[in-house]
Parts: C-alpha cells; structure tokens; sequence
C-alpha cells in the first residue's frame, strides 16, 4: 500500500509539473493574444475612422448637391425680384429722368465698361477658392500622415528600448542565478563543512570530558565514595582498591543507570564477610550498606551460561556489560537478568508486551523503563546517568599513586593544548575581544599556561574545572555558530534563486511581446513612411495648385487694379443717383442693392458648395483606398488572433486533460491516503488492543500472584484471631446480660475479629462514668423522629430538583453539542470550498479557515489567513484592496456551495480588480451561480457584458431615470 501510495503521489508531482509548464505558455499565449487584439482593436479603429469620415464626407456632398437646385431657384426668385424692382426703381427714376438721366446714362456706361472686368474677376476669384481649397485638404492629408508616422517610430522605438532594458535585467539575473547557484554550492559545502567540524568537535568535547572525569573519579575514588564505602576499603588489607567491577559503552550509560537500582551494591564472597562488614559498620556508627554475596548466587550460573535471541535483535543489558573478572558476573546478572535495550519506546511496547513474557523487562536509550508488571516510567528533567564506568575496555584495578600522576599528566597535557589554542586566536585576532582565558586554581597558573597573553589588558580569568575542556567547548560553539551562519546563508540564497527563476521567465515574456511590437511597428513604419511622403501625384498637383494660386492671385490683384477706376466712377455715379431721388428712391434703390446682395451670395453659396464637393469626392477616393489598405490588414490580423485563439483552445484542451489527469491522480492518492490511514488507524487500534490485553494479562498475573500471598497471610491472622476469640467469650461470660431486650444481637465472626477487647472495656467504663453524669430527655427520639421525617422528604425533594437540573442540563448539552458538531461540519465544507475557490480564483494561491480556540470554537472565533501566489501567508487585514476583494468573494462562494442564498446584491466588488481577475469572477457567477440570482454594481464592461440583464441608471432635468436591455 505504501508503494502505491508513493507512485500515485510521484504521478501527482508529475502532473503538477506539467501544469505548471501549461500555465507558462498560457502566459505566453495570453501575451500574443493581447498583443493581436490591441492591434486589430487599433486597425478596427482606424477603418471605423476612415469609414465614418468617407461617409461623412459623401454625405456632406449629397446634402450640398441636393441644396443646389434649391439655391438656384433661389437665386432665379430674386432675378425676378430684382427685376421688378428695378422697374419701380426705374418709374421712381423716370419721374426725376431729367435729373438722373444724364448721370443714369454715364453709370450704365460704366457698368457696361465694368461688366466684363467683374465677369473675369468672379471667374479668377472663384478658381482661386478651389484651388486653395484642394491645397489645404492635400496638406492636411500629409501631415496626418507624417504626425502618425512620427507616433509609430517612437512607440517602435519605446519598445525596442524596452525590450532592450528587459533584456539587460534578464542577463543580469541569470548572472546572479549564476552567482547565487555558486554561492549555494560553496555555502552547502560550508553548511557541511561546518556541521563535520561540529561533529568532530562534539566528540573531541566528550572525549576530552570523559578524559578528564574518568581521570579525576579514579583519582579521587577513595575520597568521593560514602563513609561506608571509605570504611569497607580501608578495612581492606589489599593494597589494590577494587574501583569499578564492570563498564559499559557511553551509549548505554543512561539505559544502565536507569533499569539497575544494584549498581550501588557492596558484592562480597561469602556470608562471612558480609556479618563482619554489617558488624564492623554497626560498632562504628557509619550507616547502612547493601550486599550481594556471590555464593547464595550460584543458582544463577546455569542461566548465566544461556545465550537467547531477543527479539526484533535488541541487545541484553548483560551482555553489553565488561567485567573485570569472570567470578563478578553473577553480581551484574543478579541486577540486570534478561533486561533488554531498545532504541524507542514504540520498540520497547512491542517488545515488552510481546508474546514471550521472558522479555517483559525493557529499557530505551533515553531512560524510559517498562516494568514486568507492565508499569512504565519514564520523563522528567535531565535524564539519569554517570552510575557505571563507561568505556569499551574492561575497568582495570585502580591505584591511586599511579591514578594521580596519570591525572597530572592528562591536565598538563590538556593545559599544553590549550596554551597552542590560545595562541593560534591571538595571531588570528589581536584586536578584538579575547575569549575569557580560564584559571585552574590560581593566578600563577593562569600566567603559566598563557604567558603571551598577559599583555592584552582585556583577558579575564575565571575559575572553571578545565581549560582544556573549555577551549574544546569555546571552539565547538565557534563551529556551532559557523554552521548556523551557513544555514542561514544557505537558505537566504535558495530563496534568492527561487525569485529569480521565477522572474527571469516572466521578464523574458515580457521582452519577447516588446520585441513583437516593436518589430510590428518597424514593419508599418515603412508603409506609414510611403504614406507620409508626398506621391509624385500629390507633389505635382501642390506645385501647380501653388502656381494656380500665384497666377490667380495676381491676376486677381490686375484685374481689381485695372478696374478700380472705373468701380470708383461707378461708385460716385451711383452715389449721384442715389441722393437725386430723396428718401423713397434712396429706400427702392435700398431694396434693390439687397436684392441684388442676395443674388450674389447665392451665386457665391452655388459656387462654394459646387467646389466643396469636388473636394469631398476627391477626400473621398483617398479615405477609400485607405480603407481598403486597412481592411487588407485587419483581415491578417484576424486571422491570426484566430490562429492563436485557436492554438490557445488546443492548449487549454490539453491542460484540461492534464488537470483531469491531475484531479484524478490527487483524488486516488486521497483514496489511497483515506486507505491507508484506515490500515494505519486498525493496526493502531489492534497494538492498543494488544497492548491493553497484554497489560492486563500482566496485571492479572501480578493480582493472582498478590491474591495467593494474601491468602496465606489471612489463614494465619485467622488461626491467631480464632484463639483470640475464645478468651473473649470466656470474658463476656463473666457479665450478663439481665434484660434480654437489651441485648446486643450476635456478631459474624468477621466482626467479632475486627473487635478489641481492652478498647471496649474503656468504652464501656467511660460510657458508665458519663450516664451516670447525664439526665437524658427521652422526648428528644421523638423529636429527632420528626427532624429525620422532614430531612427525609427534604432529601427526597432535593433529589428530585437536582434530577431535574441533571435533565436540563442534560437536554443543554445536547443542544451545545449539536450545535459544536454542526458548526464544524460547515466549518470543515466551507474550508474545504474555500481552499478550491481561492486556488481557483488565483490560479494557485491558497486560502485556510482557523479557529482561534479549538476548544471552545464560539468565544474567541475565526482567523482568515491567505496565501496569494507566488507569495507568503498573510492575514486578510494585511492584504492589498485586491486580494482583499478576491479573498472575500471565495469565502462569499464557498458558503453559497455550503448554504445557498436565492439573491445576492453586490456593489462595485470589482473596483479594485484587474481585467483578468474581473474576467474570473464574472466568468464564475455565471456559470457556478445558476441556483440564485445576482445583482452587481459594475462600471466594469467585461462585467456586465455577461449579464443576463442590464439596468443602466442615469439623471437629466435633476431627475434620475433608468433603462433596462437584454444583451442576449
């Protein structure tokens, strides 16, 4: 089952790899195509533009063709007008006909002279509008163009710069990747480096510290043991001083000091001896001693000679032990039998409540003991150890001369060694502040083992057991410190690289889609730059427009001067006419003048609109081949924003099966995880069993073994109360009883044994003395009657309440816990739903529901703590607006999964959302959301495009309105 599970896990890893790989060119693909929609959205611009002003152009043109006839109509009324005007004029004239006539003659002559001379200056004048006409629309037209050439080249410019500084960021940072995966490497080799010497260093401290400790212990053997022991030894003829009989590897120290209480024993040859030490340590006062006699412990031999297999392999306590003479083994097999040591304390339940109850007695490494009766002990402080000698060589007799010169020469030699210390960290750093140098007992020798380092004034000596030892220690925290230190630089680096190996492929995304329009615009600047520049046609058609325009301004300018004459005389004639006939003449001839006005700016009007739509059909045919060049381009670009579209569903149809993939994989491993945890919770469930039934077998044992001594125990006090029993008749036939109604009933036997006879007989003497003192009120049985009948009822009343209150609150935590189970049943679904909603919504963050008191869920509450991709665990207070937005609308959807609401009213919950995240939002409301209904306040188009409905809400004449379509 394992194996299964961890295949089906290294297929979810896999999966997830290859999704993750599918995001990556969803990125890309996302990029592509937001780059061909903002061009073809530009095209599509720039075609709508060219249409609409085309139409608008052709538009103007039908309108001022259609208006023509109108103002030639016109301008036919005010020649009729005009010319019944003129005949009023002209009675009015014909009654001052002798006046006028010869200044009327005079001025028709000018005006005939002038005809011709205004015929050819309204002709040059009215070429003269067209042509400067067509010269503004040609120069307008180049200079749109040069402005949008000009646009292109510094976008395309922006970008290529762009992508160039991108560019140069990328290569920075795959140089620092570079550096930092360098930096890792030489970090981890430091990180092991460090922890090798920590290592070293560790056992060059317990070395030095076993060392020295066994040095001095040996030294000191005679003056650090009891007076008991001091007094045994002395009393001792031998020279030699026994020490230690066994010793035990390091590693067992604690197991061994833990499970053997005997360690402490005094072990003696015979009985003999043992009466002479108990009598010699009685006469002189000195306490108590154990001893082990290793001849009543002969029956132990033949055990002792056995070899059995332990299970699972552990080792027995006594094997492990190193005596120093064969005979001393049954003292070590007395204490320690067949008591095992195991690694763990899984291993000693196992072991200890095994099948074969020879093995019930287990110790574990750290000091944790199960018993034979199945007891266990173990925890605490500081474990217990140092009751054995340790060492892998068998204890040797001590000699206490030869023990303390050893012990002088190991300081001296550690002493040495610490001098070579010293002075290698003063050469390594003279100026800051030296490691406190230690003294052993005095100045002076402080001086002898650093005589070169009484010149810094900053060494300080304080008193401690071993230079040697602290040197060792100060060097070991040194290299503890160089580890940490490496550790710390390596998990700085890890995560340095991990940034920037996500962000150099986001950069070169980036890049890559500057560099595509960048090299876009390159490609349009060449037909911007045709466009801008003026065609041979156009260039030709300014020169000569140019030279129409000299040529009619000047001839416009010749014909005035050469018919200013004949305007002045006209002008002055006219005047003379015009004072001739008084007030009425000067009114007709005003009428006149109008209507002659309005007859030329008719004939003007005609020939403005006459020219403007020469214009607009010229504009026109340009905006057309424009909007055909435009066309052609936006017909490309739609095809490739539906290739890429197209490549994109392929994309998302394979991540899709990819995600199914790793769905079903992640929804397996949950099923196998669900199994095994199911295997793992029974095997769990039957060790308990076992456990509990071997610990009750255990204690069954132990009860009938109690049970048994018991009964021996209780037949003899039975034999002895039995004798007892018959003095005690005998005694209380001395005394009888004259009235039978007083008379005790008679007693079990069991009671009649509890009885003693010398206390009864105070009893009743004390009890004679006091009645004989007391004057009893008999009524007070009654009385006491009555107050046990109301205690009675009151108890029986209270029972009742208090029944009562046990029901209700029964009833109360019922409801409670009703309520607790139903609370975390939603809990654990809106968590659940919360988590997919989030991952769902940002495409990979993660999202988690806590309760702030486990115990009690209702009196402190809930903690909401997201992860935002690509970033750390935060709290929704510490969120951007955002992901405060995002983080909200997954709690809102995973409780409308647990517990729907038919209508939800929602207010500018998009405001702090991008384009892509208002598009996943909206996206799932409407396809996740069918069970209720929502009203949303958007300004957001990708919004409410997806509506089913709109409501647009707007104000005129200080009155709010509204109007409601259905996009579909």
């Amino acid at each position: 089952m394992s194996a299964d599970h961890g295949s089906v896990a290294k297929e979810l890893e896999r999966a997830n790899e290859e999704f993750k790989e599918f995001e990556r060119k969803d990125i890309k693909y996302r990029e592509d195509l937001k780059h061909v929609k903002a061009k073809l959205k530009k095209l599509q611009e720039k075609l709508t533009r060219d249409s609409a002003k085309m139409q608008a152009g052709t538009s103007e043109a039908e309108q001022l063709e259609a208006g023509i006839p109108q103002l030639t109509g016109r301008a036919q009324d005010l020649e009729q007008q005009l010319q019944v005007q003129e005949q009023l004029l002209q009675q009015l004239q014909e009654g001052v006909r002798g006046e006028v006539e010869q200044h009327t003659q005079a001025l028709q002559e000018v005006r005939r002279q002038l005809a011709p001379w205004e015929q050819q200056i309204s002709q040059v004048q009215s070429r003269l509008s067209v042509a400067t006409a067509e010269q503004d629309m040609l120069q307008n037209s180049h200079a749109d163009a040069q402005q949008r050439l000009q646009d292109a080249e510094e976008g395309a410019k922006a970008a290529l710069s762009s992508a160039n500084s991108k560019d140069k960021e990328v290569l920075q940072m795959e140089a620092q990747l570079q550096q930092h995966r360098a930096a890792s490497g030489t970090a981890q080799q430091e990180e092991v480096a460090a922890a090798g010497e920590v290592e070293q260093l560790s056992a060059a401290v317990q070395e030095v510290r076993g060392r020295v400790e066994q040095r001095r212990a040996d030294s000191q053997a005679q003056t650090s043991q009891g007076a008991v022991v001091k007094a045994l030894m002395a009393a001792k003829s031998s020279r030699d001083i026994p020490g230690d009989l066994g010793a035990i590897d390091a590693k067992y120290d604690i197991a061994v000091s833990t499970s053997c209480a005997a360690l402490d024993y005094v072990v003696v040859d015979n009985t003999a001896t043992a009466q002479s030490c108990v009598e010699m340590l009685r006469c002189k006062g000195l306490g108590v001693a154990t001893f082990l006699i290793l001849d009543k412990q002969q029956h132990l031999a033949k055990a002792l000679q056995e070899k059995p297999t332990a299970p699972e392999g552990v080792p027995r306590l006594f094997d492990l032990v190193r005596v120093r003479e064969e005979r001393v083994k049954l003292a070590f097999y007395f204490a320690l039998r067949d008591t095992v040591v195991a690694d763990s304390l899984d291993q000693a339940s196992r072991i200890a409540y095994g099948k074969d109850r020879r093995w019930g007695r287990v110790v574990t490494i750290k000091g944790e003991m199960i018993n034979e009766s199945g007891t266990m002990s173990g925890g605490g402080g500081k474990p217990r150890g140092g009751r054995m000698c340790l060492g892998k060589a068998t204890p040797r007799t001590l000699d206490t001369h030869a023990a303390a010169a050893e012990l002088q020469a190991t300081e001296q030699e550690l002493s040495t060694s610490a001098q070579v210390w010293l002075k290698s960290q003063l050469e390594i750093r003279p100026n800051p502040s030296i490691p406190v140098v230690p003294d052993i007992s005095s100045l002076a020798v402080a001086l002898r083992l650093a005589p070169k380092q009484t010149a810094h004034p900053s060494v300080q000596f304080k008193p401690v057991k071993s230079i040697g030892y602290l040197c060792a220690v100060q060097a070991l925290q040194e290299a503890k410190i160089r580890s940490e230190a490496a550790t710390a630089e390596v998990q700085r680096i890890s995560k340095e690289v991990k940034r920037l190996e996500v962000g150099i492929p986001k950069l070169q995304l980036e890049a890559a889609a500057a560099r595509h329009q960048s090299t876009d615009l390159q490609q349009r600047l060449t037909q911007l730059a045709q466009a801008a520049q003026v065609s041979p046609e156009d260039s030709t058609r300014l020169v000569a427009l140019a030279k129409d325009i000299r040529g009619a301004e000047a001839e416009l300018a010749k014909l005035k001067k050469n018919a200013a004459g004949l305007v002045e005389q006209a002008e002055k004639l006219q005047g003379q006419i015009e004072n001739a006939g008084g007030a009425k003449m000067k009114k007709q001839k005003q009428a006149v003048s109008d209507l002659q006005q309005a007859v030329s700016d008719t004939e003007g009007e005609i020939t403005k609109r006459q020219v403007q739509i020469s214009t607009a059909g010229k504009q026109a045919e340009k905006l057309s081949k424009e909007c055909s060049k435009t066309q052609k381009e936006l017909d490309k670009a739609t095809g490739d924003l539906q290739a890429k579209q197209k490549e994109q569903e392929v994309l998302d149809e394979a991540a899709l099966k990819v995600l199914k993939a790793a769905e079903a994989t992640k929804q397996l491993l949950q099923q196998k995880e669900e199994v095994l945890a199911e295997i793992r919770g029974e095997f769990e469930q039957k060790s308990k069993e076992v456990g509990i039934i071997r610990q009750v077998e255990v204690e069954l044992d132990n009860t009938l073994r109690d049970l048994r001594d018991s009964h021996k125990e209780e037949s003899a006090k039975l034999k002895k109360w039995r004798a007892l029993d018959k003095d005690v008749q005998a005694k209380l036939a001395e005394f009888p009883i004259q009235n039978e109604a007083f008379m005790l009933g008679a007693l079990e036997e069991e009671e009649l044994v509890a009885l003693n006879v010398q206390q009864l007989e105070y009893r009743v003497a004390m009890l004679e003395e006091e009645l004989g003192r007391m004057n009893p009120d008999m009524s007070a049985i009654a009385a006491f009657q009555a107050k046990e009948a109301e205690y009675t009822q009151r108890v029986t009343d209270l029972e009742a309440a208090t029944a009562e209150r046990d029901s209700v609150r029964r009833e109360h935590e019922d409801v409670r816990k009703r309520r607790l189970d139903e609370f975390m049943a939603g809990f654990n679904c809106i968590s659940l739903r919360l988590k997919e909603m989030y991952q769902m919504i940002t495409l990979g963050g993660d999202a988690e529901l806590e309760l702030v008191d486990s115990l009690d869920p209702f009196s402190e509450g809930i903690v909401f703590s997201v992860r935002p991709p690509k970033k750390s665990w935060k709290n929704i207070s510490n969120l951007s607006g955002g992901e405060k937005t995002l983080s909200s609308l997954s709690l809102v959807f995973a409780l409308h999964h647990y517990k729907p609401t038919p209508l939800y009213v929602m207010d500018e919950i998009d405001a702090a959302l991008d384009f892509k995240n208002v598009s996943i939002v909206a996206h799932y409301i409407k396809e996740r959301t069918k069970n209720a209904q929502f009203v949303i306040i958007s300004l957001r188009n990708n919004m409410f495009e997806l509506a089913d409905r709109l409501v647009g809400i707007y104000k005129t004449d200080n009155a709010t309105k509204s109007v409601a379509i259905n996009p579909g």
